[in-house]
């Protein structure tokens, strides 16, 4: 802008005196130095404006971002237990495959009864009590409620002897907590498998092998678990 108003001045001097005062020179100097103010003025404020859309932008951008996360946990997470859900699982599946794994299932003994006799409340209190149990000894291990009273658990590792000790330990508080306050009896079946699925198809037969196992234990009186290698 400066330069401007300078190279003017300069272009209207005479025997190069920089500038030579006329009447009509000064205006033509003012007219340009205040053309270059109202110019400066528009860049400036156009360029501040195109700043504060960029900062809107990258706010906004920001704030999609986190709903996009919220909508997306959402979808994947079981409202009644906060476990994943079967989408959940569905978008994981791919991780499953290739590797050593410990595949289980979990399924509430008489949850029926538990429902018909102390009301759909407390057969969510007890769904909630497991999940959080699941939280609790299972800290390294997906956890998904598979449906209803069923749940399915993934571990990457094939560590079996810590995976029964801690399915025991849960039995244990469960126990513990079904003898206050009058709560219904929370008692579990498990079944698991453990070894590696090398394909897609071998991991849902692990998922089918665990189930058959958990409803092995079921036939045989229920409230214990049964693991096994996947062959």
């Amino acid at each position: 802008s400066y330069l401007i108003i300078l190279y003017s001045m300069f272009f209207f001097s005479t025997n190069h005196s920089f500038f030579s005062y006329t009447a009509v020179n000064f205006q033509k100097i003012l007219t340009i130095a205040i053309s270059v103010i109202i110019n400066t003025t528009i860049v400036a404020t156009l360029r501040y404006r195109w700043k504060k859309s960029q900062r809107e932008l990258i706010k906004a951008n920001g704030q999609l971002r986190e709903h996009n996360e919220k909508l997306k946990t959402q979808s994947e997470t079981d409202p009644l237990t906060g476990l994943f859900n079967r989408h959940a699982l569905r978008a994981n599946y791919h991780n499953y495959v290739g590797i050593n794994l410990i595949v289980a299932y979990m399924d509430v003994d008489n949850f029926k009864q538990i429902n018909d006799n102390y009301g759909h409340d407390a057969g969510d209190d007890v769904l909630r009590t497991i999940s959080n149990g699941l939280k609790e000894f299972f800290t390294n291990t997906d956890a998904y409620r598979y449906g209803g009273d069923e749940f399915l658990l993934i571990r990457k590792d094939i560590d079996t002897s810590l995976f029964d000790n801690q399915l025991h330990q849960m039995m244990n508080r469960m126990d513990e907590l079904s003898h206050s306050d009058n709560k219904p009896d929370i008692k579990f079946s498990a079944g698991y498998v453990y070894g590696v699925a090398e394909t897609a198809v071998d991991l849902r037969s692990m998922f089918e092998k665990a189930d058959e196992l958990m409803y092995e234990v079921k036939r045989q009186g229920k409230m214990d678990i049964l693991g096994q290698r996947y062959e």
